[in-house]
């Protein structure tokens, strides 16, 4: 077996780390009812086996961390184990010659952002990130509630933890009112909605010169933003010389510090701190809502929010920053598209469905320039039924095509990174894009520029998919110019995207049909379909991993030895990654998976 665990970091001066990486495993008989007088050899059970640890010392500025442990975990071939519990952990501890360990934001500790690993509620110590929240064992009587995905920042980002006020009352030596409950919702605020809230509780009361932040998960940024919200609830029991506050991840790739609707309560000096913040004591659950529409653009990837409190320099304890009911919400577009088919059944066969635009193109040029439109679709596709599409450059008179043959969606299109093996999106609006015939300079006629989105369907199979299934046929939403996709420079414009009813006349930016047979044309404006509807993100805390009652036998010491319990849960909630293994025979081989672990600094 090789376990491998690695970093990315700034050294801050000389580093040297100590880097322990711990391989355990527990095994248990078949039948614990028979007796130890009457098992067999094979059935003789090894309680625990420990590798110890391996060390390595990085020179200065040294910036990546490579260490393995080989035939970490033998088995004799003709043995046999029924049940185990393999566990793999790296831990990091600090250096005796200096004192310098794994931290961020600190002068005398490695600078870096996490990446795939952990740091919040382990006192400081790098772990492999978790899938799920992970109790970590401090004291063998109580765990520190970590938010699954959430990273910490800062010296003493292990403050933030998730607690439960209402099954485990919150015990305060600051003498502030604490919450006893999790938050009520905006419509119910006395009503109590939750469980847990993220709070800065993970190490008890704050003291003087604290700071420290948790880091968001990623969110997907709207593709239309409108309105769009970040609102949650929120408990103060601080003093007046702190500091609580939000930022979020800009456009840039900046953290910029926000300001909810109704504005922060105080000001700060605190260096760590922008000027306006939260402080002083707010003994019950109260609103704060942010508008995101100045600070978001729909161009970048994702969302990113960050929260942050710093403590000033007054002495005694503080009671903390309480956060739940964390909800983002875009109102996004009303709903309105172009939809070729049928809302009830199949669409009709033998169709040259025609539908004409006219969009102004001037100004948009670059190194590339692309069409997008969204599209969503259940049409039989291949070369069967499929939509085209076509531009003219002469109001009308001639067209040539911008698409493929044989159009969209063929047998297949890719959709954010999925691709659809067939011809039904699954009511998924997806993005479609086309190049245009043109570059640095603009096309003739650029400001009144024809596109054609041409639909035709065979006399057989007249629906998408297996079978006919509710609404079958093709929509269309949002046109969009890009320029420059994928480059520092790009840009995205918006040319249409049907909210509201079109007035269907011939050379308008909101389509018309055309007719140049007498077949079927189905195109029809529909408030029945529409990209960029209204979505929300709700994150709650009330995942937290369960309380780990004591164990007696439980031991983990963070210098490479461990004693295994004999207790599952209290195993897993000791080392962070396990893999599971039953029932092996006598010849069976057992390859642990590798282990990677890093963090970069970007």
């Amino acid at each position: 077996m090789k376990a491998r665990a690695g970093i990315f970091a700034n050294g801050q001066g000389t580093v040297r780390t100590c880097f322990g990486l711990i391989v355990l495993m527990l095994a248990s008989s078949l039948s614990p009812m028979i007796g130890t007088a009457e098992q067999p050899a094979w059935a003789l059970i090894e309680e625990d086996q420990s590798t110890g640890f391996v060390e390595f010392f990085p020179s200065e500025n040294t910036t990546f961390v490579d260490a393995e442990i080989s035939d970490a975990l033998v088995i004799d071939a003709n043995r046999t184990f029924t049940d185990a519990q393999l566990s793999v952990q790296p831990i990091w501890g600090s250096s005796a010659t200096n004192g310098t360990n794994f931290g961020v934001y600190s002068t005398n500790q490695w600078n870096g952002t996490h990446d795939q690993t952990n740091g919040i509620g382990h006192g400081g110590h790098l772990t492999l990130a978790t899938e799920a929240s992970l109790g970590t064992v401090s004291d063998f009587e109580t765990t520190v509630r970590t938010a699954s995905g959430w990273l910490g920042v800062g010296d003493d980002h292990e403050a933030w933890a998730i607690v439960q006020p209402s099954l485990r009352a919150l015990n305060s030596q600051s003498g502030m009112d604490l919450p006893s409950n999790g938050s009520g919702s905006a419509s119910s605020p006395s009503t109590p909605q939750s469980l847990s809230a993220l709070s800065t509780r993970g190490t008890g009361d704050l003291e003087a010169n604290m700071t420290g932040c948790i880091q968001s998960p990623s969110y997907q940024t709207p593709s239309f933003i409108n309105n769009y919200t970040l609102f949650f609830r929120h408990w103060l029991a601080l003093n007046t010389d702190d500091a609580a506050w939000v930022e979020i991840k800009s456009s840039t790739g900046q953290w910029v510090a926000i300001s909810p609707i109704d504005g922060y309560n105080a000001t700060s000096t605190h260096q760590e701190s922008p000027l306006a913040v939260w402080n002083g004591e707010q003994a019950a659950w109260t609103n704060a809502t942010f508008q995101l529409d100045s600070t978001i653009s729909a161009l970048q990837e994702s969302v990113e929010l960050k929260f942050c409190y710093a403590t000033g320099v007054s002495q005694g304890l503080r009671g903390g920053w309480f956060v739940d009911e964390l909800l983002l919400h875009n109102q996004g577009d009303e709903p309105g598209a172009w939809f070729h088919g049928n809302l009830s059944g199949n669409y009709l066969p033998n169709a040259e469905g025609q539908l004409a635009l006219s969009l102004d193109f001037m100004n948009h040029t670059g190194q590339t320039v692309e069409l997008e439109l969204s599209s969503n679709w259940d049409i039989e596709g291949g070369a069967q039924d499929y939509l085209t599409v076509w531009i003219s450059f002469d109001n009308g008179s001639t067209y040539s095509p911008i698409s493929t043959h044989p159009g969209h969606p063929n047998n297949g299109a890719q959709c954010d990174g999925v691709f659809f093996n067939g011809p039904d999106s699954s009511d998924r609006w997806c993005p479609v894009l086309y190049s245009l015939p043109w570059n640095t300079t603009s096309p003739q006629n650029a400001s009144s520029v024809h596109l054609r989105f041409w639909v035709q369907t065979n006399a057989n199979n007249n629906f998408g998919g297996t079978s006919s299934n509710g609404w079958e046929g093709v929509a269309i939403d949002d046109i969009s110019v890009w320029t420059n996709r994928g480059m520092p420079s790009q840009t995205k414009t918006t040319l249409a995207n049907f909210t509201t009813q079109p007035s269907q006349n011939n050379g308008s930016s909101d389509g018309w049909l055309t007719y140049d047979v007498t077949a079927p044309n189905e195109w029809n404006w529909s408030q029945s379909f529409g990209n960029n509807g209204a979505s929300s993100n709700s994150i709650k805390y009330s995942a937290a991993a369960k309380p780990v009652r004591s164990a007696p036998d439980l031991q983990c010491i963070r210098k490479g030895f461990s004693s295994l319990s004999k207790t599952e849960n209290s195993v897993k909630s000791c080392f962070g990654v396990g893999a599971a293994v039953a029932d092996r025979g006598a010849d069976s081989s057992f390859k642990p998976r590798r282990l990677h672990a890093s963090a970069s600094n970007k």
